[in-house]
């Protein structure tokens, strides 16, 4: 009895496996019956380049058995050709028209038999009003003439920042047009005669195709006045403790590295302290300039007022101002230009007897 049911058990096992072989065949038979799939060479590489509503994609072909090159994009929607003609290089497309946003682009190649290849992918980014909405020109911190010379003090540089374009006259009359790239702190116009615009080029990414433009701006310019004639009188100065330093004069020298001081040998004279210019001629003043003597910040004056006169005799205030601890040259804006030719510095408070300073200039806007 057990011989006959190993005999059954054998034979349903062999029916069961000639079953599954039969449908394994027909599953490879639909293959077979369709032919052999035959894919063409892929795209080596793709280099996507942005631009401004564009893009360019660079495609690196080695293989010689690519015909055309089918550039999707939209899901598929949208599409472009490529012809490589069975050659090898790089092979450039230019998609215009674009909506602004991120792609993703498939290129399928084709070779001469008509077979395709399996797509390859690459993201692309393209630029336009929204982004040249977000661009702001480079701050202009400062545009200063002094004797003819302009110098312009930036700030840091901007984000996807390349450089700025001044537009100016020269001294000659001549319409000038300047690049000055955002890396520069400080940019010195010697040829500067009138005017001055300015805007600032972007570039979204390195390599961009397309350069984005803010609109020009005009800044204000600061023109300080000459101080060659000038001369200067003070309340009290260091004439012999300071040398070479301490005499009133050192204040419009040009050289922020010499100073006035006032008297502290033999006595010390305590606040008000002044210092009064005589520029020579009627000139409007709408801003004074001070510079600190840079190795005693914290020991000069901290209030002054800025005062002028009509004979060098009887002062009339104009606007009372503080001195902060800081190195360089600070301006103060008077709140209404004032015509005159004797202008003083009438010092008020300090943390001292005595105090200093560096340099002092005047000048107004010109625009």
């Amino acid at each position: 009895m057990s011989k006959h049911i190993a005999i059954l058990s054998l034979s349903i096992l062999l029916y069961l496996m000639l079953q599954s072989c039969s449908k394994m065949n027909d599953l490879h038979d639909q293959y077979l019956e369709e032919g052999e799939v035959i894919y063409a060479a892929k795209v080596d590489s793709v280099e996507a380049v942005p631009g401004k509503n564009r893009i360019l994609l660079n495609s690196l072909i080695q293989s010689q058995r690519i015909e055309t090159v089918r550039i999707f994009w939209n899901d598929y929607a949208d599409s472009a050709g490529v012809q490589v003609s069975n050659q090898t290089g790089i092979f450039p497309k230019l998609l215009e028209d674009l909506e602004e946003k991120s792609y993703i682009f498939q290129l399928v190649s084709i070779d001469k038999f008509g077979n395709e290849s399996l797509p390859f992918e690459v993201d692309g980014t393209v630029y336009g009003d929204n982004f040249q909405s977000s661009l702001s020109n480079r701050v202009m911190t400062k545009a200063t003439v002094v004797n003819g010379e302009m110098t312009i003090d930036w700030s840091g540089a901007v984000d996807y920042g390349i450089f700025c374009t001044l537009a100016y006259q020269n001294q000659e009359g001549e319409q000038v047009t300047k690049e000055v790239p955002v890396s520069e702190p400080e940019t010195i116009l010697t040829d500067w005669g009138s005017d001055l615009t300015y805007n600032t080029a972007f570039v979204p990414e390195a390599g961009a195709i397309d350069t984005f433009y803010t609109d020009y701006k005009t800044p204000e310019v600061l023109l300080l006045y000459n101080k060659e004639e000038w001369t200067v009188t003070t309340d009290s100065y260091e004439a012999t403790g300071q040398l070479p330093d301490g005499a009133p004069e050192k204040t419009i020298d040009n050289d922020a590295s010499t100073y006035w001081h006032t008297q502290h040998s033999g006595g010390m004279p305590g606040y008000p302290h002044w210092l009064a210019y005589d520029m020579k001629q009627q000139v409007e003043v709408s801003v004074v300039e001070l510079t600190s003597r840079s190795d005693y910040l914290n020991a000069d004056f901290t209030e002054f007022i800025v005062q002028r006169s009509a004979d060098g005799i009887n002062w009339d205030d104009c606007a009372e101002f503080g001195l902060e601890d800081v190195t360089g040259a600070q301006d103060f804006v008077l709140p209404n230009p004032v015509t005159t030719r004797y202008i003083r510095i009438y010092m008020t408070a300090g943390p001292n007897a005595y105090t200093h300073l560096a340099e002092f200039s005047a000048g107004t806007f010109l625009q």
